[in-house]
């Protein structure tokens, strides 16, 4: 029983710390994979047209 406790504890412990790398190194990876020259630039976007509120 306390073997399976002391198994438990550790794997938990190894999640905490491999979850975050995981997200991590997947959002990088996203990032690396696309292109966003082809979108609106953020600081124009935002910005009301003319005649309007």
């Amino acid at each position: 029983m306390a073997l399976t406790g002391l198994g438990f504890a550790t794997a938990g412990l190894g999640l905490i710390v491999v979850i975050p790398l995981l997200g991590y190194a997947t959002w990088h990876g996203y990032v690396e994979t696309i292109d966003a020259a082809a979108w609106p630039d953020s600081a124009t976007q935002n910005e009301p047209v003319k005649g309007e509120r």
